[in-house]
């Protein structure tokens, strides 16, 4: 990781390496009940390295899941990933409830 980022790199990777799964946690109809498998996580090698990673919400697939876009950095840069996320939420401001939902404040003032 060192070497790929250098001092000023960063690297960008889906969140998550899969399209989507169901409601109860498994990956498709004839996975396991207990979780994902580990190959769907793209935090492995930060977490064994130390390499500081943050996720940003990216927008949603063609079937309208929503999906994230993991930036990693070199030891110590935290302030980048903090200033990359701080331009992307400028531009694209994230959405703070699920489409077809009420925000939970909404639902509280109904009360």
């Amino acid at each position: 990781m060192d070497e790929l980022l250098g001092d000023d790199g960063v690297l960008l990777t889906p969140t998550v390496a899969s399209d989507g799964w169901l409601a109860d946690g498994r990956l498709g109809a004839e996975s396991d009940v207990h979780g994902l498998p580990p190959e769907v996580y793209s935090t492995a090698m930060q977490n064994v390295t130390g390499h500081p990673a943050l996720t940003l919400p990216f927008g949603t697939t063609g079937a309208g899941l929503p999906f994230g876009l993991q930036v990693s950095a070199a030891h110590y840069d935290d302030y980048r990933l903090l200033d990359i996320a701080d331009v992307v939420q400028s531009a694209y401001p994230w959405q703070h409830t699920a489409t077809g939902y009420k925000a939970l404040v909404e639902i509280l003032d109904q009360s």
